[in-house]
């Protein structure tokens, strides 16, 4: 049986004004994301601001579960509400995020995302001194990801650390006090980190490794 998935977007509705005046405070280069109900605004306001001579890198639909490729740059979000535009994986790209729903501008605060910063600062810790490790892996398609998980175990390898790998459809860290293990790492969707102090997603570590070499 053939399976179609169908988008459901928003009509093209915007304040007129408003969208002048965001293309007006926004910085000559940025990237764009968008949720995929906000398509039409998206692309119409993708228009608007290159007609007025603003480079957008990347214009991308941001899910909870997608980590972003992209150079670190402020970012436009289009949509309602703030769960995508505090995407985790946003925050690896950019600390200045503006939303834009058609009608009104806002900011992520700069008090949540220092806030956030410095809690996954403190898990970044606790993983380094951490003497196992579980490696969680979702069968879900869109999160599945064993390879990535694999190489990062092959590539953290030590006589003083255990690594363990967790393959599941569903991840409850309420079920981690079952076993005997110091931290864990996410490969999954970067919410799930969110639900504990005991997990960070693989691509946090990675992103700062990279800054530090």
């Amino acid at each position: 049986m053939k399976t179609l998935f169908v988008r459901a977007i928003k009509k093209l509705e915007f304040d007129n004004a408003k969208l002048k005046e965001l293309v007006e405070i926004l910085p000559k280069e940025i990237h764009i994301t968008y949720s995929v109900q906000y398509y039409n605004l998206a692309k119409h306001v993708k228009d608007e601001v290159e007609k007025a001579g603003i480079k957008v890198h990347k214009f991308l639909q941001i899910i909870g579960c997608r980590a972003l490729k992209a150079e670190e740059l402020p970012i436009l979000h289009i949509g309602s509400g703030k769960f995508h535009a505090t995407n985790p994986n946003l925050f690896m790209i950019s600390k200045n995020i503006t939303l834009f729903d058609g009608y009104s501008i806002n900011k992520v605060g700069t008090k949540y995302i220092e806030e956030a910063e410095k809690k996954r600062k403190a898990k970044l810790s606790r993983f380094y001194s951490a003497n196992s490790v579980g490696l969680l892996v979702s069968n879900k398609p869109g999160q599945h990801d064993i390879k990535k998980a694999i190489n990062f175990a092959n590539s953290n390898n030590s006589p003083d650390r255990k690594l363990y790998l967790f393959l599941c459809n569903n991840i409850n860290p309420k079920e981690f006090e079952n076993f005997s293990i110091d931290f864990w790492v996410n490969t999954a969707c970067p919410r799930i980190e969110e639900d504990s102090s005991e997990i960070i997603s693989l691509d946090r570590i990675t992103r700062m490794k990279e800054s530090q070499q």
